[in-house]
């Protein structure tokens, strides 16, 4: 019996609600099956699941935390599901892997803390021991539509401590707290949208780690949408 291999991808994002929307379009375009599953924190079976046609619905479905993108794309969705209008489904198509939306999150200004736009999340982890070649293609797809609609973004280290990890890539530093080797104190690569690179610059917000208050970055450098990739 051969053993399990489980494949994973992580990438730190910063996004706006206008941001989400453009991203989910592209992966629709890239994936028309597509479609997103609300889930609010906390025991599942407190929750009423909704199957959504666009990732903002599901969104805020969700309390505006998180959300669901099943893969393969038009899998059918959990027992007790309802889905929305425009969903559409493949009788018999399971469910092998759950790409999980963050939101970001918008804190205001209190009496002893800044504004901060912490970050959100894009994240997946599938068993690959069959060689899922569909998943692993899909997969791909949904991270072209993240780097066609945002940007790198070059953060240095501002107040608080620096956060470990890595921002982008496998299980081993995926962003959540992890063991991955450190990052330069210098720099900080993750991705943001057009909406939440607007607002930062403009209002000068300091950056939070996922899952974090504390501002820990500045925004240093973004690169402009449609510059060309780096060799």
């Amino acid at each position: 019996m051969s053993a399990t291999v489980r494949a994973s991808r992580s990438t730190t994002v910063w996004m706006l609600e206008d941001d989400a929307g453009a991203f989910a379009r592209h992966v629709r375009r890239l994936l028309p099956s597509a479609w997103w599953m609300c889930s609010r924190v906390g025991p599942g079976a407190l929750h009423q699941v909704h199957q959504h046609p666009t990732l903002p619905d599901a969104l805020e479905c969700g309390g505006r935390e998180q959300c669901f993108l099943p893969l393969p794309a038009g899998a059918q969705g959990p027992e007790g599901a309802l889905a929305g209008a425009g969903v559409v489904t493949e009788p018999g198509l399971r469910v092998a892997a759950l790409v999980r939306f963050l939101g970001t999150r918008h804190r205001p200004a209190g009496l002893f803390a800044p504004e901060v736009l912490g970050a959100g999340q894009v994240s997946v982890r599938w068993d690959d021991a069959t060689g899922h070649d569909v998943l692993t293609r899909q997969v791909g797809a949904v991270w072209e539509a993240l780097e066609a609609t945002t940007t790198p973004a070059v953060l240095s280290k501002g107040t608080g401590a620096h956060a470990g990890g890595r921002a982008e890539g496998s299980a081993k530093g995926d962003g959540l707290g992890g063991s991955g080797p450190a990052l330069p104190e210098s720099e900080f690569l993750a991705r943001i949208g057009p909406a939440a690179r607007e607002l930062v610059v403009r209002q000068g917000l300091s950056l939070a780690a996922v899952g974090r208050d504390e501002p820990l970055w500045r925004l240093e450098q973004v690169e402009p949408v449609g510059t060309p990739r780096r060799p």
